[in-house]
C-alpha cells in the first residue's frame, strides 16, 4: 500500500492519553486518530474537529509540519476514537506525543 500525503499537522509539544484525554489542546468534540510510525511502531495521536476524509485504520500517511514543511514520517492509522462513539482499533492507554490538523 502506498501512502498518501497528508494534510501538514502540527506537533503541539505536549502528550495525551488516547484513552482518556484531557489537556490545553483537546475538546470533548475532537475526534482522536492514533496512529503508528512506520519505522519505529510509536504511537502518536492526531486530534481534529470532525474526522478527516479517508483516515481509516489501515490507512497509510506521509505527514509533514505545518510550518516547515519537514518530512515527520510515514503512519499507518490505527485506532479511532470519535465524540458519542466507542474506540475502535488499537487506543493505547498511555500518553504518546500529540499532533493537531492545520
Amino acid at each position: 500500500m502506498t501512502a498518501i500525503t497528508a494534510p501538514y499537522i502540527l506537533p503541539t509539544g505536549t502528550k495525551l492519553n488516547p484513552a482518556d484525554p484531557a489537556g490545553e489542546y483537546y475538546s470533548d468534540e475532537q475526534t482522536l486518530i492514533i496512529v503508528k510510525t512506520t519505522d519505529t511502531g510509536r504511537y502518536r495521536v492526531l486530534t481534529s474537529y470532525g474526522r478527516p476524509t479517508d483516515w481509516n485504520i489501515g490507512s497509510l500517511w506521509d505527514i509533514r509540519h505545518d510550518q516547515t514543511g519537514a518530512k515527520l514520517g510515514i503512519v499507518q492509522v490505527v485506532g479511532l476514537r470519535s465524540p458519542g462513539s466507542e474506540p475502535t482499533g488499537e487506543v493505547p492507554a498511555k500518553n504518546v506525543p500529540h499532533y493537531v490538523f492545520k
